[in-house]
């Protein structure tokens, strides 16, 4: 059935822009939420479940092609996940866990993929424009490819948070990646304020 993006919990757009043929709307404070755990972290990744729902709109959002729009509306965090410098392990019960959060939100939500971080240096605060930083950035790694197994689809998103060479700024970013041509790809998103 059609939905309107209110009853989703919509109540307004913000910033960002969204690729036409994949709209992806991601809740403004899971963006941020995503960006401060990176910088709480530091060096050691850290990661969690992502909550959110696909749904189809009586019409496609300006810009798009489709009316079937990806809503991510919440991370949830386990202290089960083990993080390290450069390495996340998923436990399979935190996301079990996870999962019964999304039904007992009742919401109409699941768990639609994970999120992680990638390294940033609290200390310097240069990781963006410092192209020697030794941190990986917010790209999809190796390791993030065989974590996709989790989530078989090729519908699946990756939201990754770290660094971003190029990019001006002393925060980390929030890259959503889908997969395009064969491997994954940061997609443009656009915020949503509930």
């Amino acid at each position: 059935e059609d939905t309107e993006l209110a009853a989703c919990g919509v109540r307004a757009l913000g910033e960002g822009t969204l690729a036409p043929e994949r709209p992806v709307l991601v809740n403004a404070s899971l963006a941020a939420d995503a960006v401060r755990r990176c910088e709480d972290a530091g060096s050691k990744e850290t990661g969690g479940a992502v909550l959110g729902k696909t749904i189809r709109l009586p019409r496609p959002l300006p810009g798009t092609e489709t009316r079937v729009v990806t809503i991510l509306s919440s991370l949830v965090e386990d202290h089960r996940h083990v993080g390290m410098e450069t390495v996340f392990s998923f436990s399979p019960e935190g996301l079990a866990e996870a999962s019964r959060i999304s039904d007992i939100r009742g919401l109409g939500e699941s768990v639609l993929t994970v999120f992680h971080t990638h390294g940033w240096s609290p200390d310097c605060r240069n990781c963006n424009p410092n192209s020697a930083c030794p941190l990986a950035d917010c790209s999809p790694s190796l390791q993030d490819y065989e974590m996709l197994s989790l989530f078989p689809s090729k519908g699946t998103l990756l939201p990754i948070s770290g660094r971003k060479p190029g990019v001006h700024g002393d925060h980390p970013v929030l890259q959503i990646h889908a997969w395009h041509g064969g491997q994954l790809q940061a997609i443009d998103w656009r915020q949503y304020h509930d």
